[in-house]
This record gives structure tokens, C-alpha cells and sequence, in this order.
């Protein structure tokens, strides 16, 4: 018999809870993928997740971030610069694998269209290790991959169904 995992819930994260959904990202990241990158790449995952870098994109409306929760714990976040930037998709290992990351990118695509019904098209930069995820959710390569401070990683999009 399986084990019954219980709910997640996935909502829009306030500004309150920008560190603590930051911190997230960084222990995944440090747990998952920093092992396997350069200093430099390191630096600039960093530099991506500084919190008064993201607090000011998220007081201009320009990020906008979602966070699943399972028991009030969080297991997952998912971040868009703009409408149509996937700019931060990370979930707890221990949650991988049970939908954690599509239903979370699938609600962050929903919000935005409700902000541009005719929302065009969306865009990653997906790192080597995400690649098959977005592939599976409908993306395409725009082109081959490219490497950049030790990171390679394809610029894939979706376009939305209307």
C-alpha cells in the first residue's frame, strides 16, 4: 500500500514572506545543484536570489512568486519575472516527483493570464537539470544549448492555449 501524502495547498506568497521563500531556494539549490557548479555560477545564483534585489522587483509588481505548502510546511516556489518569465522553480527533494512542480507552474501560468488573456507566450531558461521537466510541460528548445559561467542551459517556450 502506498503512502497517502497529504494535500498541497499553492497560493501567491505576499511580500512578507519573500526572505523565507528565498531561503527555500537557496537550500534546494544548495542541496541539488551547487555541488555540481563552478564558484562563478554559485555567485550568480546567489546574486539571483539576493533578497533586496527580489524585494524591489517584487514592490514593482515586476516578480511575482507562488509557493506550495504541505501542512503549512513550504515544499515548493515558483517565481515569474513579468507574465511570462519563469524565473525560479524549485521544490523540496523530498516532494519531487508528485506533480509539486507542474501544479505550481501550471497556477503561476493561470494567474498570469488573467492579467493578459492573450498572454503569448512564456519563456525559461531552463538549466541543464530542468530540460526534461519543461519539455514535459509543453516546452520547446528556441534554440541549442548555451553555457554561461559553467551553466549550460536552453531557452525554451510555451505557448499558452488560449
Amino acid at each position: 500500500m502506498s503512502e497517502q501524502k497529504s494535500p498541497v495547498d499553492i497560493r501567491a506568497l505576499g511580500t512578507d514572506e519573500l526572505e523565507q521563500a528565498l531561503q527555500f531556494v537557496w537550500e534546494v539549490y544548495a542541496r541539488t545543484e551547487a555541488h555540481a557548479r563552478d564558484d562563478e555560477a554559485v555567485q550568480d545564483f546567489l546574486s539571483k536570489i539576493d533578497y533586496e534585489y527580489c524585494a524591489v522587483r517584487v514592490g514593482d509588481g515586476q516578480l511575482r512568486l507562488w509557493g506550495a505548502f504541505r501542512e503549512d510546511k513550504l515544499i515548493g516556489i515558483c517565481a515569474f519575472l513579468g507574465l511570462n518569465r519563469v524565473y525560479l522553480l524549485y521544490v523540496d527533494p523530498r516532494a519531487q516527483g508528485q506533480g509539486v512542480a507542474t501544479r505550481l507552474l501550471k497556477r503561476a501560468v493561470f494567474d498570469s493570464k488573467r492579467h493578459d488573456d492573450a498572454l503569448p507566450r512564456l519563456i525559461v531558461e531552463a538549466p541543464d537539470t530542468a530540460v526534461d521537466f519543461f519539455g514535459k510541460q509543453g516546452f520547446v528548445p528556441l534554440g541549442d544549448p548555451v553555457e554561461d559561467g559553467g551553466v549550460w542551459y536552453t531557452v525554451m517556450e510555451l505557448r499558452p492555449e488560449a
